[in-house]
C-alpha cells in the first residue's frame, strides 16, 4: 500500500493525508523504477500522486512504449492520481464525487 509523490513543486497537503492511511508516502522521480510499467501493473499497485507535468511526460512515454495509461483522476487543477490496477476501480466514485476523469480505461471496464 502507500502512495507516491513525483512533483516538483510542493504536492497539497490533502493527498498526503488521504493516502497516508493506505501506507507509506514516498516522493520518487519520474524516472524511479516503481513507476515503470511492469511495476504499475502489478497486483499491489500503489497511487501515484503527480504533478500535470509529470503526468503528462509519464503517459507520452507510456505511449512511446505503446503501453496503456492506468486510469487517473484529476481532483484540482495541477495535479493528478494514477489509480492502476485494481485501484482503478475507484475511478468511477471519485468522479461521482467531483473530480475529472483523466487516465486511460479501468481494467475489465466498457
Amino acid at each position: 500500500g502507500g502512495a507516491y509523490a513525483v512533483s516538483a513543486d510542493p504536492i497539497p497537503h490533502p493527498y498526503a493525508y488521504y493516502l497516508l492511511s493506505s501506507g507509506s508516502w514516498d516522493r520518487v522521480e519520474l524516472d524511479d523504477p516503481a513507476l515503470q510499467p511492469a511495476t504499475l501493473s502489478t497486483s499491489r499497485p500503489r497511487a501515484v500522486v503527480l504533478s500535470s507535468r509529470a503526468f503528462s511526460d509519464l503517459a507520452l512515454r507510456l505511449l512511446h512504449d505503446n503501453r496503456p495509461i492506468p486510469p487517473a483522476i484529476s481532483v484540482r487543477p495541477g495535479f493528478v492520481v494514477l489509480l492502476p490496477g485494481p485501484l482503478g476501480a475507484c475511478v468511477d466514485d471519485a468522479v461521482r464525487a467531483g473530480a475529472r476523469s483523466v487516465g486511460g480505461p479501468v481494467e475489465g471496464g466498457a
